[in-house]
């Protein structure tokens, strides 16, 4: 079974390197507002800017921050 987005390797005993796991990081649109703590799905970025919108609620209305307060790598240990 496949997710939308997710593409199987190739060789499935091959390793992905350091470079690819960063480029599914980098266009993940999860982040973390660290104003508010919750996790966000960014809608829209640019010039410093970012439109966000809670993860969890789809037809909720999408709110403006500044992309700094958003976090790219997610923990999900404490």
């Amino acid at each position: 079974m496949s997710a939308a987005g997710f593409v199987q390797p190739t060789d499935a005993k091959r390793r992905r390197t350091h470079a690819e796991l960063m480029e599914r990081i980098d266009n993940n649109p999860i982040r973390k507002d660290l104003t508010t703590g919750r996790l966000v799905e960014l809608v829209e970025a640019q010039d410093g800017q970012a439109l966000v919108r809670p993860l969890f609620e789809p037809d909720a209305r999408p709110r403006q921050v500044p992309a700094d307060q958003l976090t790219i790598r997610i923990s999900l240990w404490r």
